[in-house]
C-alpha cells in the first residue's frame, strides 16, 4: 500500500529532480561555454599559457559536471524516470564529453601553436559554436526553441580548413579538434531539441 501511494503521490506532485536535471545540464552547458571561450581567445590572440581567468572558467565546468552527475544519479533512481529517460541523458552527457576533451585538447596545444590558420575563421566558428550552447541551455530552461536561425557550424569549419590551405604548414590539432567539436555540438543541439520536447509535452 506505502508504494501504491508513493507513486500516486509521484504523478501528483512531479518529482524533484526531473525539475531540476534540465537546470543542472543547462548550468553545465553555460560553464563549457565559458571555458571554450577563455580558449578560444587566446587562441585568437596567440596567447600560450594559463590565465585566471580561464583557470576559474576550467574549475566551474568541473563543478558544474560534478553537480550534473549528482542530479543524474538521484533522477535515476526516481520513479517516472525510465530507461529511456537515462539513455537520453547519457547521450547528452556524452556529447558534452566530447566537446569539453576537444577543448581541453586545444588549450593543451597553446603552447605549441604557430599562428599558422586564420583568426577570423576560427573566431566565426567559436563564436557559432558558443551561440550553439547558449541555445541548448535556453531550450533547456524554458523549453522553447525560439526563432533565431541555428548558425550552420560545419559551412564554419569548412570555411576554416579553406582559410588555412593558404598557409604554408597546417594546424592539425586546431583542425581535428574543431571538427570533434562541431560534431559534438551538433549532436548535442539535436539531442537537446528531443529531450525539452518531450519533457515539455
Amino acid at each position: 500500500i506505502g508504494g501504491v501511494l508513493a507513486l500516486a503521490a509521484y504523478a501528483a506532485w512531479p518529482t524533484w529532480e526531473r525539475k531540476k536535471i534540465s537546470e543542472s545540464l543547462a548550468q553545465m552547458l553555460d560553464a563549457y561555454r565559458a571555458y571554450f571561450g577563455e580558449v578560444a581567445v587566446r587562441y585568437t590572440q596567440f596567447a600560450a599559457g594559463s590565465s585566471p581567468s580561464l583557470e576559474a572558467a576550467r574549475v566551474a565546468g568541473r563543478v558544474a559536471r560534478t553537480n550534473l552527475e549528482a542530479s543524474a544519479e538521484r533522477f535515476s533512481v526516481e520513479p517516472l524516470t525510465t530507461a529511456s529517460d537515462m539513455s537520453s541523458l547519457a547521450g547528452m552527457l556524452a556529447s558534452s564529453h566530447r566537446f569539453i576533451h576537444a577543448a581541453m585538447s586545444l588549450e593543451a596545444g597553446m603552447s605549441a601553436s604557430a599562428p599558422n590558420f586564420s583568426p577570423e575563421a576560427f573566431e566565426q566558428l567559436a563564436g557559432d559554436v558558443s551561440k550553439t550552447l547558449l541555445y541548448c541551455a535556453r531550450l533547456l530552461r524554458n523549453g522553447q526553441p525560439g526563432t533565431a536561425t541555428l548558425p550552420d557550424l560545419r559551412h564554419d569549419h569548412q570555411r576554416l580548413l579553406e582559410a588555412d590551405a593558404a598557409f604554408a604548414g597546417k594546424h592539425a590539432l586546431l583542425h581535428s579538434e574543431t571538427d570533434r567539436i562541431t560534431n559534438s555540438v551538433n549532436t548535442l543541439r539535436e539531442q537537446v531539441e528531443r529531450w525539452s520536447a518531450r519533457f515539455a509535452a
